[in-house]
């Protein structure tokens, strides 16, 4: 009828075979405060349907707020320091049939993510997204025919129990894992719609369903747990249609037994190329390991040329908390044994900035300048006439033996040690007076990198493997170094004591050089505190049974581009494969 009482309802039924075609009207009346007369009728939710998702159990937002405060609570829709908080949408229309509840009501939600403009969750065996650009909307807004922009609520089916732990887009797909399992999230048309969109099992491989993938630039980096040991491999699909084809090649195959179990997070950097994890695992808390790569194009494509895997340790950190990379920096919860939690940063880019040239590195550095924020900036040092010293107040209590060095620059005398503070201290003392000094305070931590053994490889079988009929007889490594102030090399052979060439930055009898300086005259800051070129590194030893190790304890930056070494090769006998 076109005349009825507001809030009138009708049940309108379509083919009375199904129960799938039919749908609820509301009727109202023209006029802001019309209780009967004409109108018009709009699609409503069937009388008595819950209509409303629970806000309390559902995921907790993060919200800035105008003021810069941070409020954290439920999507209910209410107003915090100005700002309107969403709310989770409601059914609007239909019943259970024609508007059913979305899969992850009753089950615990399992990752939450953003796919082509869609907010999705997992829960169980499902994949649920919400209604293009309407974040908070997972029922559909008519049930009268089906919108291209409706939430979309897929199963992975397969004949495993697989449920969904984690969800990470892929360019235009969205890459599901299960514990076994993987799925992927397409679609055959441009558009992600109801109708278009299908699940389907890419690879079968388990994986470490406790650290969330990792998405780099040439695929996704899934973790394995392997007894005491974790494994990782690098997820690709290439290809559409019929004719995908999905790879996980190891990145783990030359290290085994190198990056603990318990692996609780990974954190990447496409512009540094690399990605870094930290585990739980009691002794290696304290670590956070990373993997570095280089990639080249080809005739076949993108070519990984070259890989590395290392750690960096917190000596006076108890361990790691969470870790986030962001342009070039890396992020890092900390926490020390006085149980204080602090928010840390580093540099993970492979080259000095330009600060760095004229500064030293230490972890957790503070200075008595404006470079170090003001909450975290150490006072200038109180200069004693009576003992002749100068002491300065730390901000922190020294988790870790903690040195004190004069920073470059114009009259600063740069570059000299001057004190250290022990664990458990939170002053330092120098002697003489630096209180109107630039200083810098900071843990000295170890740079080590070994080489692999020296030997002559052959070709085979596609591949490169060692020649065991020739002896290799090394004389020495000659390594190009960059932007370095300070290195030493150990050189242990088999049965003999370790040998230690040093390269402190200066050589004598060479323009502008002094003795008793650090700094020539008539450079730059850069060119005078750091050097480049070729150090020889005397081996004299069989090259399988020498170990050789590059070493920088100290605060000067060191930066090595590639070793050439220099060997007697003698055979004595000749290999027929």
């Amino acid at each position: 009828p076109t005349i009825a009482p507001k809030g009138y309802q009708v049940e309108v039924v379509g083919d009375p075979t199904t129960q799938y075609d039919g749908y609820f009207v509301n009727f109202g009346p023209r006029g802001a405060t019309a209780t009967f007369g004409e109108g018009s009728w709009q699609e409503c939710v069937a009388p008595g349907m819950p209509y409303q998702l629970d806000a309390a159990t559902m995921p907790q937002l993060l919200v800035r707020l105008a003021d810069g405060t941070f409020y954290f609570g439920p999507a209910n829709g209410s107003t915090q320091g100005g700002t309107k908080i969403p709310s989770w949408g409601q059914r609007t229309a239909g019943d259970y049939d024609t508007a059913p509840d979305p899969s992850f009501i009753g089950y615990a939600i399992q990752d939450v993510f953003i796919h082509r403009n869609r907010l999705g969750l997992l829960a169980d065996e499902n994949v649920i997204l919400s209604r293009a650009k309407a974040f908070f909307d997972f029922f559909p807004e008519t049930v009268t025919t089906v919108l291209d922009t409706d939430p979309i609520d897929l199963s992975a089916s397969s004949s495993r129990v697989s449920v969904l732990r984690y969800a990470v887009p892929n360019q235009d797909e969205l890459i599901l894992r299960s514990d076994q399992l993987v799925f992927r999230l397409s679609s055959d048309t441009a558009g992600l719609t109801p109708a278009s969109a299908t699940v389907s099992v890419v690879m079968a491989f388990e994986g470490d369903v406790a650290v969330k993938p990792l998405q780099v630039a040439s695929g996704i980096v899934f973790a394995q747990s392997n007894g005491a040991w974790s494994q990782f491999r690098e997820f690709s699909v290439r290809g559409a249609g019929a004719s995908v084809a999905a790879s996980a090649p190891s990145l783990t195959d030359h290290v085994p037994t190198f990056i603990p179990a318990g692996v609780t997070q990974l954190a990447g950097d496409e512009t540094a190329s690399a990605w870094f994890a930290i585990s739980k695992k009691a002794g290696y808390q304290d670590r956070i390991y990373a993997y570095k790569y280089s990639d080249r194009g080809g005739t076949l494509g993108v070519e990984r040329i070259q890989r590395s895997w290392s750690y960096w340790q917190l000596v006076g950190a108890s361990r790691v908390l969470q870790i986030l990379c962001v342009l070039e920096t890396l992020y890092l919860l900390v926490e020390y044994p006085d149980g204080s939690v602090w928010l840390e940063r580093m540099s993970v880019a492979d080259r000095l900035s330009t600060d760095a040239l004229t500064t030293l590195l230490l972890d957790r550095a503070v200075t008595t300048t404006e470079d170090t924020p003001a909450i975290a900036r150490v006072a200038g040092g109180t200069y004693s006439a009576t003992t002749k010293t100068t002491t300065w107040a730390l901000p922190y209590t020294a988790a870790a033996d903690t040195q004190a060095w004069s920073m470059y620059g114009p009259d600063q005398n740069g570059g000299k040690f001057l004190g250290v503070a022990v664990a458990g201290a939170n002053t330092i003392t120098a002697r003489g007076d630096w209180s109107g000094k630039s200083v810098m305070f900071g843990e000295a931590f170890e740079f080590r990198y070994r080489f692999s053994r020296f030997k002559l490889m052959r070709d085979q079988g596609g591949g490169r493997v060692a020649s065991n009929v020739d002896r290799t007889q090394v004389r020495s490594a000659k390594v190009r170094y960059h932007d370095t102030g300070y290195f030493h090399a150990e050189v242990t052979p088999e049965r003999r004591s370790t040998a230690v060439y040093t390269f402190d930055g200066w050589q004598l009898g060479v323009r502008n050089s002094q003795v008793g300086s650090t700094l020539g005259q008539g450079l730059d800051v850069g060119e005078r505190q750091y050097s480049e070129g070729v150090f020889n590194i005397p081996i004299q030893a069989r090259g399988e049974s020498c170990m050789v190790e590059l070493v920088n304890a100290t605060p000067n930056p060191c930066m090595f581009s590639g070793c050439d070494w220099i060997a007697q090769i003698t055979s004595k006998a000749k290999a027929l494969q």
